[in-house]
């Protein structure tokens, strides 16, 4: 007899590939996703100046956001929970201050699909407040679709940024390769900050290199006021995390 195929171990147990899809699947004929946005503020005046949007589920099968995801693409459904994410956080994003972008968090899949710039640009928020943030940290063959992908944003005047550079040398070279409007720091460089000269120096090098690139870089995961003041203090561009501002519901209070 053959064995289902055997998927992410979660909640004691695990969710074989047909399960998988029918949770899925459910999510998708629902669309029960819902969003929260985590505030984005300027490291020289602590003013809110963009927003990321999060995805979140109702459902308890998978302990997170990155599991549904993980989980969505192992059953070939990335797409379709990639592109219903971006949906719902176009609709709620028309609320944020109009002087604050919305990052939106796609993978590479998501990127290059034909669906997302006319999904983008028919939303009530102005193309100049979008970025697309790329969070795939997968190892990329071969770049040049990827480079359309990005050129089709910039030609509609999105913005494109990576996330977690310093993570690894897949974001590394997706800075080098993609050449984006803004990354993002990744956070175990972050981790105790202001305490670590060597992981100062290591930021201000990120910094140096961005500004050197023309790019804005952004330092998320900031826990705690120190590690806030440290970056400040050091002239970084853009601060989000728990000690900027929690993940909220666009008219509902912090997670």
């Amino acid at each position: 007899m053959l064995q289902e195929p055997e998927g992410p171990y979660v909640m004691g147990g695990w969710i074989g590939a047909r399960r998988q899809r029918r949770l899925i699947d459910a999510v998708l004929a629902e669309r029960s996703v819902r969003m929260v946005f985590q505030p984005i503020v300027d490291g020289a005046t602590m003013r809110q100046v963009g927003a990321e949007a999060l995805a979140r589920f109702a459902r308890p099968d998978y302990p997170g956001p990155e599991q549904w995801f993980a989980a969505a693409l192992a059953v070939g459904r990335g797409l379709p929970l990639q592109l219903l994410a971006t949906e719902a956080a176009l609709a709620d994003a028309v609320k944020l201050p109009e002087d604050c972008y919305v990052a939106i968090n796609v993978g590479p899949e998501a990127l290059m699909s034909s669906e997302l710039v006319p999904m983008l640009l028919s939303s009530a928020v102005a193309a100049d407040r979008l970025v697309v943030e790329l969070t795939e940290h997968t190892k990329i063959s071969d770049y040049t679709p990827m480079r359309r992908a990005r050129q089709g944003l910039a030609d509609h005047g999105i913005r494109f940024s990576v996330d977690d550079v310093g993570a690894g040398y897949a974001s590394l070279r997706h800075v080098l390769a993609l050449q984006p409007d803004m990354a993002k720091l990744d956070r175990d460089l972050i981790i105790g900050f202001e305490h670590d000269k060597a992981r100062q120096a290591l930021v201000m090098a990120a910094l140096t290199f961005a500004h050197s690139q023309d790019f804005i870089l952004v330092a998320e995961g900031v826990e705690t006021p120190g590690e806030a003041r440290v970056l400040a203090e050091l002239g970084m561009d853009q601060l989000q995390g728990n000690a900027i501002g929690r993940p909220a519901p666009i008219d509902g209070p912090p997670e």
